[in-house]
């Protein structure tokens, strides 16, 4: 009944035609209302899309984030009496024990990204790890990481200063 009186609205608004009382729908009367719920579910899917988009960067620069400092934490706290680090890839971070990166060690915890993401790092020593120091929490590894969506403006940066200190920017 709803949308048999929108459509008689929208005709009558452009005045196609005078209306009788019926009690059947036109073809001219379903094809609008059809027309309205494809334009209704576009503007619905397209805003859920970017919002998905936006959210899975936004967790994602999160997982970096608590990741980073998590490693520091194990690190000050001389847990197992050793160094922690971050390793960057581009789908994948990966929390490591020592002070270099293996990429065989069975104590690796490795962390993807959400699907469609992607991380690029840009560490003043040129890697793609990050290695804090066991008594002062710094890194000589400072720089940004940057996650980015394809085909989309969305992206997130987090930086990591020479102290040690970790920071997220804003969308």
């Amino acid at each position: 009944m709803l949308f048999r009186s929108l459509a008689q609205f929208i005709l009558s608004a452009v005045s196609f035609h005078n209306f009788k009382k019926n009690n059947g729908f036109t073809l001219l009367e379903l094809v609008i209302v059809i027309a309205i719920l494809v334009i209704l579910s576009g503007i619905i899917v397209g805003t859920f899309v970017i919002f998905n988009q936006t959210a899975g960067v936004s967790k994602d620069a999160e997982l970096v984030l608590e990741t980073l400092r998590l490693a520091r934490s194990q690190t000050l706290a001389s847990k197992n009496e050793t160094q922690y680090g971050v390793h960057f890839s581009p789908t994948s971070i990966t929390l490591f024990s020592g002070s270099t990166y293996s990429p065989a060690a069975s104590g690796n915890q490795i962390f993807s990204l959400h699907a469609g993401d992607s991380l690029s790092v840009n560490l003043v020593s040129g890697g793609d790890d990050v290695v804090f120091d066991r008594l002062t929490g710094a890194t000589p590894d400072a720089g940004t990481t940057t996650i980015t969506v394809a085909n989309s403006a969305a992206s997130k940066s987090v930086t990591i200063y020479s102290t040690g200190l970790i920071q997220s920017s804003s969308l």
